[in-house]
């Protein structure tokens, strides 16, 4: 594989973004249309004197509720991906520069890097 298509590699990796990932990004997205609605509708009342009915305002408060709580929950799972995601990336990056060194034969390059490696995790 040559540098090129390993970057590529790389940054396709890096695009994927998991269901929690993408599910938070769409609650985001609807909170602030929330929270531009009822701007919009605190201005009509007090520009153009135009009320909205109370179960109208109640429904998207509860709304915004249920996402700020489904939010909470997400951004856990989100954090989970990430980190799953991030610890394949390496080891794939760490895989092929694993192959590129056994290419070069530089065996005792590996070895020290290991040797390195355990003394960090012990």
């Amino acid at each position: 594989m040559s540098d090129r298509e390993s970057e590529g590699h790389a940054s396709a990796v890096r695009i994927l973004a998991t269901a929690p990932e993408v599910r938070l990004q769409e609650i985001k997205s609807r909170r602030l249309e929330i929270a531009e609605t009822v701007t919009e509708w605190k201005r009509a009342y007090y520009v153009d004197s135009v009320r909205v009915p109370l179960t109208e305002r109640l429904a998207i408060q509860a709304e915004d509720a249920r996402l700020m709580r489904e939010l909470d929950t997400l951004k856990v799972a989100a954090e989970r991906a990430k980190y799953i995601r991030r610890k394949q990336e390496r080891q794939s990056l760490l895989d092929h520069l694993v192959a590129v060194l056994r290419e070069r034969e530089m065996e005792d390059v590996i070895a020290e890097a290991q040797s390195r490696a355990d003394k960090a995790a012990a």
